[in-house]
């Protein structure tokens, strides 16, 4: 009587962020952060050193903006990173898991 659905094709594959192995990438990715932090803290830090070149005698709101862009970038390039370990663990562990049989719980066990 109606269309009969016919059930999916064994070749499908999950929907991108459920897939383990993407999530290792987005990890290993976000464990960069605290590279592209330290490049903000130099560029920062380059910022005020050349406001102390032009000025000769700077006050410190003279030099607040290059050392609030390095304390910016090093917080986020540290929490980048910190976030990037956790998915990273997280999303390997999974992977495995799927793999070895592995679980969290038989590894709580040991």
């Amino acid at each position: 009587m109606g269309a009969e659905l016919s059930p999916a094709p064994r070749h499908a594959q999950p929907p991108l962020l459920r897939r383990p192995l993407v999530w290792v990438a987005v990890g290993a990715a976000l464990m960069t952060g605290p590279f592209w932090g330290l490049m903000g803290t130099m560029l920062g830090m380059a910022r005020s050193f050349s406001v102390i070149e032009e000025l000769r005698a700077p006050t410190p709101p003279d030099l607040k903006e290059g050392v609030a862009l390095s304390l910016y970038a090093t917080g986020l390039g540290i929490a980048a990173g910190a976030l990037g370990v956790v998915i990273f663990a997280v999303a390997l562990a999974r992977l495995l898991g799927r793999r070895d049989g592995f679980s969290a719980s038989k590894a709580l066990e040991a």
